[in-house]
């Protein structure tokens, strides 16, 4: 999956309000400073934020942006979704051509629970895990997810609970 550099900049811009003020108003300009990103293109992407809910724009001298909806409850696939809406959806090169499998292929099926199970994960990590996360130094865990050894040194292996042996996914 190959997510856009809108997305990445929401990420950065939400994870740096939810550590710095997450019940403050930040103006575009101090974001993009700290995100390294134009003001502008920044603002656009905020814009696509405040109309999925996920954040306010407050206009005025001491305006910007703030939490519509706590950090703990905005999911990483809420981002995913309200900025790279077709990123997590697989589309087959073929359907534009006539395929010979057409409603039976395997890859097709494949792909699409992948990203189920993508959406998923994402929709247990939050933009309060990962700055809490970076505040203690750890790596952000989903929840619902363990924590396991594998035995070799410093290497460690992110299962999912609810999902059978087959059908691991790794981090």
């Amino acid at each position: 999956m190959k997510f856009s550099q809108s997305l990445d900049l929401a990420l950065h811009a939400l994870w740096f309000m939810a550590r710095h003020s997450p019940n403050m108003p930040v103006m575009v300009k101090d974001l993009a400073e700290n995100v390294h990103a134009s003001e502008s293109y920044l603002a656009r992407v905020m814009l696509w934020l405040a109309k999925a809910g996920i954040v306010r724009s407050i206009r005025g001298k001491k305006g910007g942006f703030i939490f519509k909806i706590n950090p703990d409850q905005i999911t990483i696939a809420d981002i995913v979704i309200a900025i790279d809406k077709d990123a997590a959806e697989y589309a087959c090169p073929w359907e534009a051509r006539e395929c010979a499998h057409e409603g039976t292929c395997s890859l097709v099926q494949l792909f699409h629970e992948a990203q189920h199970q993508m959406l998923n994960v994402l929709k247990r990590m939050t933009i309060a895990d990962i700055a809490n996360a970076h505040e203690l130094g750890t790596r952000p865990h989903s929840k619902g997810m363990a924590k396991e050894t594998t035995g070799r040194k410093n290497e460690e292996v992110y299962q999912i609970d609810a999902l059978k042996a087959k059908n691991q996914i790794l981090l």
